[in-house]
């Protein structure tokens, strides 16, 4: 099985070639970067299936917003999708930290998001047509694993819907794991996408900590249970 893997909004997948012969490096050259942040969970999976893991950079430069320049690590980084509004994206990613509770998790998304028109039909379709050229000639999606993960879109009159549980059915019928932290101030995207998934075969793994990929190991013990639970599923 091959698993593609793809960064959040500001990322990178791999460390630069360029950056293993600088003579000096700072903690954000590597700590921030996908496939360093997943090795202990990669080491674990690889080492009890045939998977293969696929690594990709978004295909668009990316700027974080004020405050959080440091925040996603070293540069470059990059988004998957390039698209007008990228502003009140970003605005939206700061408010949802202060959001007050007591919303479910789809009507927090709701009142933050709504519909913006930051989204053309083209930048969608081609994101997709590379995806697919990256997944060469399977290009059949058979399980899903999110990371803090966040509800999916629709292109509805070059405008974006973001997709939600009571408004429509389940959108994502294949096996998936959704890895949240309790106390990740974005959990209510996370759990809005996992009420989009087929209850049946979608896993809730709770690491009980913020907005980060789990690395000690007893958590990526269980955290590897998980994932091979949901691959089996999907066989």
């Amino acid at each position: 099985m091959k698993i593609l893997c793809l960064h959040g909004a500001y990322g990178s997948a791999v460390v630069l070639l360029s950056s293993l012969f600088r003579l000096w490096y700072t903690p954000a050259d590597f700590q921030q970067n996908f496939q360093v942040q997943l090795a202990p969970f990669v080491t674990k999976i690889e080492n009890s299936r045939d998977i293969e893991f696929k690594w990709i950079d978004g295909g668009h430069l990316a700027t974080p917003p004020p405050e959080y320049e440091t925040y996603f690590g070293g540069a470059p980084l990059y988004r998957h999708i390039e698209f007008d509004g990228v502003s009140k994206l970003d605005d939206i990613l700061s408010k949802i930290r202060n959001f007050s509770k007591g919303y479910s998790s789809d009507d927090a998304i709701r009142k933050l998001v709504g519909e913006q028109a930051v989204m053309g039909e083209r930048a969608v379709l081609t994101t997709i047509a590379r995806l697919l050229k990256l997944l060469d000639d399977d290009p059949e999606i058979e399980c899903g694993i999110f990371f803090c993960g966040w509800p999916p879109v629709r292109v509805e009159s070059n405008k974006i819907k973001i997709l939600l549980a009571d408004e429509c059915a389940d959108v994502i019928d294949v096996p998936t794991c959704h890895i949240v932290g309790c106390d990740d101030p974005y959990i209510d995207g996370s759990m809005a996408l996992y009420s989009l998934c087929d209850e049946e075969t979608a896993t809730l793994f709770d690491h009980g900590q913020g907005h980060l990929v789990p690395r000690d190991p007893r958590t990526i013990e269980e955290l590897g249970a998980a994932i091979r639970e949901t691959v089996n599923r999907s066989n």
